[in-house]
């Protein structure tokens, strides 16, 4: 039996609930110190569901004994609940007749992940599964993942430095072609890497607290460089921060059955979250109450955790009922 290591599953928790923060925060980072400091420190999120995607590839050894079969395994699960919600945001937000030009809308939304903000995000994994052997290959050396990172470093820092807009849309999978592949390199020799980490613990919390430091001097040094989207995801300081974070947590042992619960479910949070922030802040609206207190944040950031938990729990159930019921 494959040994499981339940401070990945608490990650995948943190992560969760860290894109959650990313897109409530959103609105506040400009009106409010606390709202981009919560912001900022979440931006690990997605470069954590990378990384947890190559490792777990890696460590379950699935994808290596039979790649098509897997590859059209994990396209069912990824790819109908995806298209589906796709669907649904687009509907939500469609406001023209239909016409063949919506159709085609509605097409590139769906192969580029455009219908809304956050599903760029399924694409670029469901691309990364597919190329899972070019990147083992690549990692299989320490030059492999020193090459993927400065790749990633210069892809990000044209798109902030640069303010090239295009460069650091989420679409753009050199931007985080690093974290897929650092997951598959943490995988290698696992074991050996993890007693390494439990032994430099202390210095690897130092590094992490400096990461911080870094994390918040760029964001201040794009904002006084006006560029075009200082908070971002995609800018060299979060690979560091990002890697420290993903390092302390295996390196502690970080363990929550609460975090645990929620990543179990993380998916169907991920798919659903804008949805229910949208209906709350339409709700709010509504009854003109503020946007621009941490409270405010706080209470939003709690209603859109249990809405999310609860739909996507209520949606697995049907799911369940539907395949007992066509048995």
């Amino acid at each position: 039996m494959r040994k499981r290591y339940l401070s990945m599953d608490t990650l995948r928790g943190l992560a969760i609930l860290g894109v959650l923060l990313i897109h409530v925060s959103g609105l506040y980072v400009s009106s409010s110190w606390s709202g981009l400091i919560l912001n900022q420190l979440s931006r690990f999120a997605v470069p954590a569901f990378l990384f947890l995607s190559g490792w777990g590839l890696t460590m379950s050894g699935k994808i290596n004994i039979d790649y098509l079969g897997y590859i059209i395994k994990q396209a069912k699960r990824l790819l109908v609940p995806y298209v589906l919600w796709s669907i649904a945001y687009w509907l939500v937000n469609f406001k023209a007749s239909i016409s063949i030009h919506s159709i085609i809308a509605l097409m590139s939304g769906l192969l580029l992940g455009t219908t809304k903000y956050h599903l760029y995000y399924i694409p670029i994994t469901f691309v990364f599964y597919i190329a899972y052997p070019i990147f083992k290959k690549i990692v299989h050396s320490n030059s492999g993942i020193v090459l993927l990172l400065l790749l990633t470093i210069v892809s990000q820092s044209i798109g902030v430095i640069g303010n090239v807009g295009w460069m650091i849309k989420g679409q753009n999978i050199f931007n985080w072609m690093f974290y897929f592949g650092f997951g598959i390199w943490m995988s290698n020799d696992f074991e050996e890497k993890l007693h390494k980490l439990e032994n430099n613990r202390i210095w690897v919390s130092v590094v992490g607290v400096l990461s911080v430091c870094l994390l918040f001097f760029e964001t201040k040094m794009l904002e006084l460089n006006h560029s075009i989207s200082p908070t971002t995801s995609m800018k060299p300081s979060v690979i560091v921060y990002s890697v420290s974070v993903i390092l302390i947590v295996i390196a502690i042992h970080l363990t929550s059955s609460s975090l645990m619960s929620v990543g179990k479910s993380s998916y169907g949070i991920y798919l659903a979250h804008p949805m229910i922030l949208d209906g709350i802040r339409k709700f709010e609206a509504w009854f003109g109450l503020s946007l621009n207190s941490i409270l405010n944040l706080l209470f939003e950031f709690v209603l859109v955790v249990l809405f999310s938990v609860v739909l996507t729990k209520c949606y697995t159930e049907c799911l369940h009922l539907c395949k007992r019921w066509s048995r």
